[in-house]
């Protein structure tokens, strides 16, 4: 019965998967392929993953530390970063965001 009302459900517009997601494990293999990570914060557009991010999270702040994904799709996923931060109530910052923003 729950099957048949999925179908119905709106997707995800974006999401984030965090390192201490139990979920994360079943993405292993695509986040060393795609991305090169063996952990990391994964970043999906709907249900594509579209970039991964390492960051500190310190001092209630997000402190992205390195960051691959497709070019075309990086002001998606920096949208979706910041929509993550603003979830957790943490500001994000980093010089790999200022690069992104700038291109």
């Amino acid at each position: 019965e729950m099957l048949e009302e999925a179908n119905s459900l709106t997707p995800m517009g974006g999401f984030v998967l965090p390192p201490s997601d139990p979920l994360l494990p079943y993405f292993a293999t695509l986040l060393r392929e795609r991305f090169g990570f063996g952990s990391a914060y994964i970043v999906f557009r709907e249900e594509e993953p579209i970039a991964a991010f390492k960051a500190n999270t310190r001092n209630n702040i997000i402190e992205v530390t390195d960051f691959v994904g497709d070019p075309k799709s990086e002001k998606d996923a920096l949208r979706v970063m910041k929509e993550f931060a603003w979830e957790h109530n943490m500001p994000l910052r980093g010089k790999i965001l200022d690069k992104i923003r700038g291109r």
